[in-house]
């Protein structure tokens, strides 16, 4: 019988072998990849950075460049100062300067129209560094989303390494809430010695029955719950009567416990109406008052 067997183990563990080996290579082929995606984001990475630090070390050429010619209307602005201060020296003490003077101030429009043009290049270079600022400003917002992805790599490479360590936690938390479950359900069982007529031993024979509750013992009819009684030993109904216990149940469901004390009253006054003619005479006289003249 061992030999027979043999050969079908043999097969059974190099079948489980041949498995584990190829769940191994798959899941190296998926670590390599997950590899290779991150070398790719980091070479990505690292051109965006030399992009962008070429357009910074760009845009500040032309800053400088800027600075140089605002250094030059600057230095215009300071000659057309001085050759208006000639004119006007000029103005106030030669008339027969009038025609220098013209010849100046032909000179002053042509520097004019100059400096128009050079405000309008100005113009057009700020229009330019603020296409590069929003050139920029859409780099790094790549930057950022590719920042963004290689975070989301680590997350799942952490996420998988925590995998089982959540999955035996949750396991553990399973087990604890079904404890707690059953206590619940256990502490939520109503207590039906309450009712006139159930004791303890009567009690957990109605449980066992799948009577647990007060709303449940008043859906039962009183021959249902003698038969169930009967079924377990006949001497229990010799110690009570169930006909009354539907009614009962249905106010302690309800929370009518005023009314369930007034019935219950009720029930112990009628069995011990219905106890007295039973006694003895000489009971009965026992039980009769005596009124002292």
């Amino acid at each position: 019988m061992l030999s027979s067997t043999t050969p079908i183990l043999a097969l059974l563990i190099s079948n489980l072998f041949i498995g584990m080996l190829i769940m191994w290579y798959y899941y190296q082929s998926s670590l390599r990849e997950e590899k290779e995606k991150t070398q790719k984001v980091r070479t990505t990475l690292k051109n965006k950075d030399a992009s962008l630090k070429e357009l910074t070390e760009e845009v500040a050429k032309q800053e400088s460049d800027i600075k140089g010619l605002q250094d030059a209307i600057a230095k215009k602005d300071r000659n057309i100062q001085q050759i208006s201060a000639k004119v006007k020296e000029r103005d106030d003490s030669l008339s027969s300067f009038n025609r220098d003077l013209s010849d100046l101030r032909a000179t002053r429009d042509s520097l004019n129209l100059q400096l128009d043009k050079r405000e309008e290049t100005i113009g057009l270079l700020r229009e330019k560094i603020e296409e590069r600022d929003d050139s920029i400003r859409q780099l790094g917002e790549e930057l950022e989303d590719l920042r963004e992805e290689n975070r989301e790599i680590v997350q799942r490479a952490e996420a998988a390494e925590a995998g089982m360590a959540k999955l035996e936690a949750e396991l553990s938390e399973m087990g604890e809430e079904a404890t707690t479950q059953k206590e619940r359900i256990r502490r939520m069982q109503d207590d039906l010695t309450v009712i006139d007529g159930i004791g303890p031993k009567v009690s957990s024979v109605l449980r066992e029955s799948g009577i647990t509750s007060f709303s449940k013992l008043a859906e039962r009819e009183a021959d249902e719950i003698q038969g169930i009684l009967v079924a377990e030993n006949p001497r229990l109904m010799r110690l009570t009567d169930p006909s009354t216990w539907e009614s009962q149940a249905r106010m302690a469901a309800d929370g009518d416990w005023g009314g369930l004390k007034a019935l219950q009253d009720s029930i112990k006054e009628e069995r011990r109406a219905k106890e007295l003619p039973k006694k003895e005479p000489i009971e009965v006289i026992q039980d009769i008052p005596v009124v002292v003249s």
